[in-house]
């Protein structure tokens, strides 16, 4: 099988080392691995800036050095696993940063919840950052609050346009992420919309004083678990012990 794993965030090395051993173990059964890794893409803000605790705004020296990190956790990797890889950079062309950035400047407070790409409702799929940024229980959005949601709407935007170039070239069987529950659910739309391939989820253990001396492997992502509990638990909840 082709599988393609999706590691735009190799900076937080607790992550992308445990998802390389199974890349590896996979390769060594006889399975084709490639990887898509990021390269400055998100450099105005991303998940692995906030895992090192620099803030969109701060300088952008402190940003490119996580940038930097990323870069160099997946040439250790490429290096030492001989991975072949794709890089999301190399699928943007500067006409899509055009079409990104327009499209940007139509995004409002009013619209953003009907905001599509790609046949995809992009607008609500970006919300996760923010929501867990801000502790929001609602979509009542302040300015501060709105340009940080825009800002992970154009990682969105450009993560799914060089995503869906990168399908459309390898053809994979199946794609893999590692702690899906921190990308944008608009892989799950899409995913989903285009319906040729197979997903699967690693992230660390969900028992938290050994989360990361276990991992939970899945197919489909961290939130179809999550209704599975939740179905299950409401068939087991009045079961005596």
């Amino acid at each position: 099988m082709k599988y393609l794993f999706v590691s735009h965030f190799s900076g937080i090395w607790v992550h992308s080392y445990p998802e390389a051993l199974v890349a590896d173990t996979l390769m060594k059964a006889g399975h084709e691995i490639k990887f898509l890794f990021c390269n400055r893409l998100f450099n105005v803000h991303c998940t692995t800036m906030s895992a090192f605790r620099v803030g969109e705004n701060d300088p952008l020296e402190k940003k490119e050095a996580i940038c930097q990190e990323c870069i160099t956790n997946s040439k250790i990797l490429k290096d030492n696993f001989k991975f072949e890889s794709f890089i999301n950079t190399d699928f943007i062309t500067e006409a899509d940063k055009y079409e990104i950035d327009n499209l940007l400047k139509k995004v409002t407070i009013k619209n953003f919840e009907t905001i599509y790409y790609k046949g995809v409702n992009i607008g609500k799929s970006s919300l996760y950052e923010t929501l867990i940024r801000y502790k929001k229980k609602s979509l009542n959005f302040h300015k501060t609050e709105f340009e940080y949601y825009k800002t992970y709407l154009r990682n969105a935007l450009l993560s799914l346009n060089s995503f869906s170039k990168v399908i459309e070239s390898y053809n994979p069987d199946a794609v893999v992420f590692i702690q899906m529950n921190m990308l944008q659910i608009w892989v799950l739309l899409y995913i989903h919309k285009i319906g040729v391939f197979s997903s699967y989820t690693m992230f660390a253990g969900m028992n938290i004083p050994n989360s990361l001396k276990t991992l939970v492997i899945l197919k489909g992502s961290y939130w179809d678990l999550k209704r599975a509990i939740r179905k299950r638990w409401g068939e087991k909840k009045k079961i005596f012990l």
